[in-house]
C-alpha cells in the first residue's frame, strides 16, 4: 500500500477539498491530521479529520505506571521526608522535552515523521493519500499542485 503524506498552510476544512478537487484528487482518500479544534465544516467534510489535541489530553499513563504493583496512586503519596513540590508525568523523563509522534500509525519513516509533527505542533495540517490502487507518483504530483509542501511517497 502506497501512501502520499503533504503539509497544507492551513486548516481550513473546505480550503484542503477545494484544492484536491481543483488538482483532481478524491478527497473521500484523505486523512487530515490537526491539532485545530474540532469543526462542523470538518465534520461536514468528506475527509477523515483526526485531532491530535483530544489524543493527548486523554492519553495519560499514570494507571498504568502502578497498576499490579500494589501502590494505590491516588492516596496523596508517601509522604517521604525531603522530597515534595511538583507533581511529576512521563515528560520529565524526557531528555529534550516532550516531542509527540502523531503520525505513529501512518508508515512514516522515522526520518522523516519529524517534519510532519513539527508542522502539525505549528498548527499546520498534514495530509495523507491513500493511493492503494493508484499512481501515486501522479498523486504527489497532484498534491504539490494543489499547495501541499514537503510532499512525500511511502
Amino acid at each position: 500500500m502506497a501512501i502520499v503524506t503533504g503539509i497544507f498552510p492551513s486548516c481550513d476544512p473546505a480550503e484542503i477539498q477545494a484544492a484536491l478537487t481543483a488538482a483532481n484528487l478524491d478527497a473521500t482518500k484523505v486523512r487530515v491530521v490537526t491539532k485545530s479544534a474540532p469543526s462542523q465544516d470538518a465534520e461536514d467534510s468528506v475527509m477523515d479529520f483526526v485531532y491530535v489535541a483530544q489524543a493527548q489530553e486523554s492519553n495519560d499513563f499514570s494507571d498504568d505506571i502502578t497498576h499490579g504493583t500494589n501502590v494505590i496512586a491516588s492516596s496523596g503519596g508517601t509522604g517521604v521526608p525531603g522530597i515534595g513540590g511538583r507533581h511529576q508525568d512521563l515528560r520529565d523523563f524526557g531528555a529534550h522535552g516532550t516531542t509527540y509522534n502523531y503520525l505513529g500509525d501512518a508508515g512514516i519513516p522515522g526520518d522523516t515523521v519529524g517534519n510532519y509533527n513539527d508542522a502539525i505542533d505549528e498548527g499546520r495540517c498534514v495530509a495523507i493519500f491513500d493511493a492503494a490502487g493508484a499512481d501515486a507518483g501522479a498523486v504527489a504530483e497532484a498534491f504539490r499542485s494543489a499547495g501541499f509542501k514537503n510532499v512525500k511517497t511511502f
